[in-house]
């Protein structure tokens, strides 16, 4: 038997589980809201210090209707609403960057 990343990562988003629900907002007002799974307390370390920045791992279908569309997203101006503790209130956050994109899941970067 072999696995598809992109088979794992979709059911990882749509399930209740692992997925939750975000806001994608975008730079013309519109928004949606949609299943991602996100992993918190990611640490990046900070070009010549020795210091660490904490960002958040968002993970989505590369689709305009169940997830975020590649050929939609522009990274400069778009938002995530999420927590950024489990549980707790949602804020607005940018997406910082694209980390990956490969089979139809897009890995991003949010600040």
């Amino acid at each position: 038997m072999t696995f598809d990343f992109a088979d794992i990562a979709r059911t990882i988003c749509r399930d209740d589980l692992f997925g939750e629900e975000v806001v994608y907002g975008q730079a013309d007002g519109t928004s949606r809201t949609i299943r991602a799974a996100v992993k918190r307390g990611v640490v990046q370390p900070v070009d010549d210090t020795e210091g660490v920045r904490p960002y958040v791992e968002i993970t989505v279908e590369d689709d305009a209707i169940t997830g975020i569309s590649l050929d939609e997203l522009e990274t400069s101006t778009d938002t995530l609403a999420l927590a950024r503790r489990p549980g707790g209130s949602r804020e607005t956050m940018a997406v910082a960057r694209i980390l990956r994109s490969a089979n139809g899941i897009l890995v991003l970067e949010v600040r």
